[in-house]
């Protein structure tokens, strides 16, 4: 009995170690287009997995700015507090050098505008980003990291827009309006689904990605059932 406890710990060990491994693939990563993103965010402690006290005066939606593969982040403070300061990790942990945040004023948010906004850029593929901050009377400046969601990114500005060649004839007479209309609305549509279809294909890799993953995962642990089954079989055999 005690055997085969021992066969089914490690069993679940293992499982447990091939999630570890491939939940992580899974996560949400920060958009690659140039552009200005809305996404969400939130001040997390430096090292525990709980909310830090700064949160109360973070603006919720902070604006990701991603142009040729480097990312800045602009995060804004509510009304309720004024003269806050920011500092980021120049290696985007919580560790080592820091560099000071100026503000850089009134920045509109999601449609609304703050007076005061910070903007810095985030040096690692992490979604959170070390920050240390202090607010007016408060006697410490503590470590905190900002949590990203990448995957609630929203393109706001920077959208990619494609310029459509249309071919116009004119003729004379009614008939040669219809058909300069008919030329154009047509190669309009051409090209509106031309421009779709890389966006669908840059849809269903990361879709691909998870099945085959998943597909991995199912692989190991019928694996590792069927050994477990094995060694339980000739433990009873043995013991008979």
């Amino acid at each position: 009995m005690k055997q085969k406890c021992t066969v089914l710990t490690a069993m679940v060990c293992s499982i447990v170690l091939m999630l570890s491994l491939v939940i992580p693939s899974f996560a949400a990563t920060a958009p690659t287009e140039n552009g200005v993103y809305e996404v969400p965010v939130q001040m997390l402690h430096a090292s525990k997995d709980k909310t830090s006290m700064g949160d109360k005066y973070l603006v919720k939606t902070a604006l990701l700015t991603v142009k040729d593969g480097k990312k800045t982040l602009t995060i804004a403070t509510n009304e309720s507090v004024d003269g806050m300061q920011f500092w980021y990790y120049t290696n985007g942990g919580v560790e080592g050098a820091t560099a000071e945040v100026k503000s850089s004023g009134a920045t509109k948010i999601a449609g609304k505008t703050y007076a005061n906004a910070f903007s810095f850029p985030i040096n690692s593929n992490n979604d959170t980003v070390g920050v240390k901050f202090a607010a007016p009377k408060m006697p410490m400046k503590p470590s905190a990291r900002i949590k990203i969601g990448y995957g609630s990114a929203k393109l706001v500005s920077g959208a990619k827009k494609t310029e459509s060649k249309t071919e116009v004839k004119t003729t004379k007479g009614q008939n040669g309006q219809q058909t300069a209309q008919k030329t154009e609305s047509s190669d309009v549509t051409k090209q509106s689904e031309e421009s779709t279809q890389p966006e669908a294909a840059e849809t269903e890799k990361p879709a691909q990605g998870k099945k085959k993953a998943m597909v991995t995962v199912l692989c190991g642990i019928m694996v590792l059932g069927a050994v477990a089954i094995v060694v339980l079989v000739k433990t009873d055999k043995k013991k008979g």
